[in-house]
C-alpha cells in the first residue's frame, strides 16, 4: 500500500509529535487526534487505512472507540492497533480476542512501531488480493428484478455477500447477507431493518451483488421472511398514502400563510430541514428520498401540510391568486377527533391584508398547541423574526417533450454564417483567433470532424451529475446550449449544444445521464459518432463499481473512441486516480485524464485524446504562429 493514511490518537502532545514526524518520514499520511470523540468523527469522515490509539483517552477510551469502529459497517474493516501505557495482561488479552491487530506497550522505539504497522498493512493487502481473485460480482437492473426478489433468492440460495443497490437518482445503499440471512443494511442515516424498508420500493435503478465474506455486526435479528412481510405491510401503507396526493411527481410549494407562520415562530432544526425541501423544484418523490424521516412518515407529513393549506402544488390557483383578491378557502373534510395533529385547522388567506397583521386562524387553543407540538414551534417577538427559508435550488426550465433524440435546433445556438443568404466559403479561417486557447479548441474540433462530406457529427458526454455535464458542455459552446425532456414519465433529460468551427463544420453535443437507458440511442447514432466523454466526479466512490460495469458494456457494443475524464470538485477530499482506476476495473493502458470543467484548455486536452496518434497540439500552435507572422 503506497502512502497509507494513518490516524494516531494520544492525549500526550509530545507522543503525537514524535509519532507524526517519524511516520511522515516513512511515507505515511498522518492524521492526529487527542480525544476519543474527535477521533470517531475523523474515522467517519476520512476513513483512514489504519488506526493507532492509546487506550486511556478523554471523551471515549480506546476500548469504546474500537467497539464503535467494529460495529459500523463503513469502518469495520479498518485495522486498529493499541499503543498504550497499560501493562495489564487482562487488557492485552481482551484487546487481541476482540479483534485488535496488535497491542504495543510503551516505551517502544518508534522504528519498531513502524515495522509492526507495515507488517500489518502488508498482511491486509495480501488478504485483499486473495479475496479479489475469489470474489464474484453479479449486476443487473431493478426494472427486471425487484429488491424483494433479490432478498428472497439470495436467502433461498444461502448466499454470503454485499448487495449494493442504486436508485434512479443515484442514491446507493447496501444489504449484507451471511449464509442467506440478511444481517445488516445501511442507506444514508438509516441502518438495519429501516434501511431495508426504505430500499424495498425502488423500482428503477441497478444492483450489484458481490459474493464475499462480510465483516459486520448482526444488527438484524428477524428472519428474511419476517423482514419482507413487514416491508410488504409498509408498501401497502405507502400506497394508501400516495393515493391521497396528485402524484409522486407533483412539486409542492409553501403557501403565503405558511411563510408568515415560519417567520414569526422558531422551529426545530429537523423540522426546518424538512420544510425547506418544499422549494418549488423537488417533487414528492425527491422529498421522500432526501427526507431524514422514513418514507411513510414523510408522506404522512406532506399530506397533513397539504390538507391544512400550508403547501399547494406549484402554479396552482391558490398560490397564483391576485394580490387584491382573497382566494377561496379550500373545503376541509371532517375527520375523527384526534386523527391528526393538524385536524380542523383552517388555512388563512394566501395574501396578507395591508396594514393588518393577521395570524393563522385556529378554531381553538388546543389546535394551535398541537400544531406547535408537531413542528416544535416557539413564540418569537417581533424583533426576533427568523430569516427566510433558504432559496430554492435552480430547476430545469426547458421541458419540451419529444419522442426521439433531436438534433439541436435552438435559437440560442448560432446558425451557420451566411452572406446575403449564401453560405460562407467552407475554407477554414483561423485568423480571428487571437487567443491561443480558443484557436487550439477550434483546431481540435475541426480535426475531430474529419471528412467535410460527412456533415454534422455527434459528441456525447456521459455523466451522473447534470450540473457537471452542463458546465462541460457550456464551456465548449460558450454557454449556448439547451435542455430537453425526451421522456417525461421517466424524467429522462438530455443536454444539447452545438459548436460551429471556423471552417463552418458542425459538431453537435449530447449530454446523457449514466443512470438512464441510452445504449440503444448511441447505437442509432454510431455512424455519426465522433466519440464520447465519460465524466467521473471524484467525490463519491460509491457508484464507481457500476460506472466500471457501464464502461465495459460500451466497449463491447460500440466501436467509437472514448476518453474517461476525472473532475475533482474543489470542496471535496480527492480520490486518488489509482483508486478510481481500480474501482472502474480499467486496464493499465486505458488512460484517465483529469479535467477542469470551466477551463477551455483543459477541455481541449481531453478532446485531443479522441484523436489519431499523429495529431499533436504542437502542430496547431506552429500553424497559428506562422499565420500571426504573415502580413495582413
Amino acid at each position: 500500500m503506497d502512502n497509507p493514511t494513518i490516524l494516531v490518537i494520544d492525549s500526550d502532545p509530545k507522543n503525537l509529535q514524535i509519532l507524526k514526524e517519524s511516520l511522515e518520514s516513512s511515507h505515511f499520511k498522518v492524521i492526529t487526534n487527542s480525544d476519543g470523540n474527535e477521533a470517531w468523527g475523523t474515522i467517519q469522515s476520512q476513513k483512514p487505512d489504519i488506526v493507532v490509539s492509546e487506550v486511556d483517552l478523554p471523551g471515549m477510551d480506546g476500548f469504546q472507540l474500537f467497539e464503535r469502529i467494529r460495529n459500523d459497517p463503513l469502518s469495520a474493516s479498518i485495522p486498529v492497533v493499541f499503543l498504550t501505557n497499560r501493562r495489564n495482561l487482562e487488557d492485552r488479552l481482551k484487546s487481541l480476542r476482540s479483534g485488535v491487530k496488535d497491542y504495543m506497550i510503551k516505551p517502544l522505539h518508534v522504528k519498531e512501531v513502524i515495522a509492526r504497522l507495515n507488517m500489518i498493512l502488508r498482511r491486509i493487502d495480501r488478504i485483499k488480493t486473495e479475496e479479489s481473485g475469489i470474489s464474484r460480482k453479479l449486476t443487473g437492473r431493478l426494472e427486471e428484478v425487484s429488491v424483494e426478489h433479490l432478498v428472497e433468492n439470495y436467502g433461498v440460495e444461502r448466499k454470503t455477500g454485499i448487495l449494493t443497490l442504486y436508485d434512479q437518482d443515484n442514491r446507493s445503499g447496501e444489504i449484507y447477507f451471511r449464509e442467506g440471512s440478511v444481517v445488516n443494511a445501511r442507506l444514508g442515516n438509516f441502518k438495519a431493518e429501516k434501511a431495508v424498508y426504505q430500499m424495498l420500493p425502488w423500482k428503477n435503478g441497478h444492483f450489484m451483488m458481490t459474493f464475499k465474506d462480510v465483516n459486520v455486526e448482526d444488527a438484524i435479528t428477524v428472519s428474511n421472511l419476517g423482514l419482507l412481510l413487514q416491508g410488504y405491510k409498509r408498501l401497502q401503507d405507502r400506497e394508501k398514502l400516495t393515493k391521497q396526493l396528485p402524484s409522486l411527481d407533483t412539486v409542492f410549494v409553501k403557501t403565503t400563510i405558511f411563510n408568515q407562520v415560519l417567520k414569526k415562530k422558531t422551529i426545530s432544526t429537523d423540522a426546518l430541514k424538512f420544510i425547506s425541501l418544499f422549494d418549488g423544484v423537488r417533487s414528492v418523490n425527491h422529498i421522500v428520498g432526501e427526507s431524514t424521516y422514513d418514507d411513510v412518515k414523510t408522506l404522512e407529513r406532506i399530506i397533513k401540510l397539504k390538507e391544512q393549506g400550508f403547501i399547494c402544488p406549484k402554479d396552482s390557483p391558490v398560490q397564483a391568486a391576485p394580490k387584491n383578491k382573497k382566494p377561496p378557502a379550500p373545503a376541509i373534510k371532517p375527520k375523527p377527533e384526534g386523527s391528526s395533529d393538524f385536524t380542523e385547522m383552517r388555512p388563512a388567506p394566501q395574501e396578507p391584508v395591508k396594514d393588518k397583521k393577521k395570524e393563522p386562524e385556529f378554531k381553538n387553543i388546543r389546535e394551535f398547541e398541537e400544531f406547535k407540538l408537531e413542528f416544535n414551534i416557539k413564540e418569537l417577538s417581533d424583533e426576533e423574526i427568523l430569516p427566510t427559508i433558504p432559496e430554492p435550488l435552480i430547476g430545469e426550465k426547458d421541458h419540451l417533450k419529444i419522442e426521439t433524440p433531436p438534433v439541436p435546433d435552438d435559437s440560442s445556438v448560432p446558425e451557420e454564417p451566411t452572406v446575403n443568404g449564401n453560405a460562407i466559403s467552407q475554407e477554414a479561417n483561423y485568423d480571428h483567433y487571437e487567443n491561443l486557447e480558443h484557436f487550439d479548441f477550434a483546431a481540435t474540433c475541426d480535426d475531430l470532424l474529419g471528412d467535410k462530406k460527412r456533415g454534422p457529427r455527434h459528441l456525447v458526454v456521459l455523466g451522473s451529475h447534470n450540473l457537471h455535464r452542463k458546465e462541460l458542455i457550456g464551456t465548449m459552446t460558450k454557454g449556448k446550449m439547451s435542455t430537453k425532456v425526451i421522456d417525461s414519465e421517466r424524467g429522462q433529460i438530455i443536454e444539447l449544444g452545438k459548436v460551429t468551427t471556423p471552417s463552418n463544420r458542425t459538431m453537435e453535443i449530447f449530454g446523457l445521464s449514466t443512470e438512464r437507458k441510452f445504449l440503444q440511442m448511441l447505437e442509432q447514432m454510431e455512424s455519426k459518432l465522433i466519440g464520447f466523454i465519460i465524466l467521473v466526479i471524484a467525490n463519491n466512490s460509491a457508484n464507481l463499481g457500476y460506472l466500471g460495469y457501464l464502461i465495459n458494456s460500451l466497449k463491447e457494443r460500440l466501436s467509437a473512441p472514448f476518453v474517461i475524464a476525472v473532475h475533482q470538485p474543489l470542496d471535496t477530499n480527492p480520490i486518488p486516480l489509482d483508486f478510481i482506476r481500480y474501482s472502474l476495473n480499467l486496464d493499465e493502458k486505458e488512460q484517465l485524464v483529469t479535467i477542469k470543467l470551466s477551463e477551455l484548455d483543459s477541455v481541449t486536452h481531453v478532446l485531443s485524446q479522441l484523436k489519431p496518434p499523429e495529431y499533436t497540439k504542437h502542430h496547431a500552435t506552429q500553424d497559428l504562429q506562422k499565420r500571426s507572422q504573415s502580413p495582413a
